[in-house]
């Protein structure tokens, strides 16, 4: 079994102990099991990946869970809504990243 790539989705320009959420996610990703990032773009069909949104702060041991269980997601309540938003998910393949 290979490992999930990384994947961070969006993009924000705020930082977590001083660091760009490209590098923080990364490295939470990489210490919860997850391989090197890779950009949307670059998954096949079946790639196992690991997404997670730019502006996502999760703890490592929930990362972890993910990353371990394919074909499920992460939400929290949307900020100002009734709606639920995606944080993160283990997927494989580029079709159901994008889904």
């Amino acid at each position: 079994m290979s490992l999930p790539v990384t994947v961070i989705v969006g993009a924000t320009d705020q930082r977590l102990w001083s660091l760009p959420s490209d590098v923080r996610l990364g490295r939470l990703a990489a210490r919860a099991g997850a391989g090197p990032v890779q950009t949307l773009d670059a998954l096949d069909d079946a790639t196992p990946a690991f997404l997670i949104r730019a502006d996502a702060v999760i703890e490592e041991r929930l990362a972890r869970a993910l990353i371990a269980n394919e074909n499920i997601i992460l939400t929290a309540p949307a900020r100002r809504t009734r709606e639920t938003t995606a944080l993160a998910a283990s997927v494989r393949g580029r079709a159901a990243a994008l889904a």
